[in-house]
């Protein structure tokens, strides 16, 4: 099986579809091409992966198995960032950090989104 095989197969089974169903809803596609997409007998083109998404509310992303925490980390990194930026005060462990602490620790912030945005 194949990743995204294994996605429609558990996103169908939780929509309550039965592979026939699936095809329906789809439109334009048999079930056993559906039973295909989950054995990874053969993978859905782009179009067909979109439409997946928008008939299960999930991402492409989610579908073809993009880390969706990636995304979450950057986001946190990126508002740790902003916070480390714009505080007036900024505290560690109860001390008051000054501007070379503040800029180490922006310097790792950049490099761990670095390795998010790589990895």
């Amino acid at each position: 099986m194949s990743f995204i095989g294994d996605k429609i197969r558990a996103l169908r089974i939780k929509a309550g579809l039965t592979q026939q169903q699936l095809a329906e809803k789809l439109g334009g596609i048999s079930a056993s091409t559906v039973g295909m997409y989950e054995q990874g007998r053969r993978t859905p083109d782009m179009a067909m992966i979109i439409r997946l998404g928008e008939l299960f509310g999930v991402s492409t992303d989610s579908l073809l198995g993009v880390r969706e925490e990636s995304c979450e980390t950057t986001e946190i990194l990126a508002e740790l960032k902003d916070r480390v930026t714009n505080s007036e005060v900024l505290t560690l462990n109860g001390a008051v950090m000054n501007a070379e602490s503040r800029e180490k620790l922006l310097k790792a912030i950049e490099f761990i989104s670095n390795v998010v945005l790589e990895g």
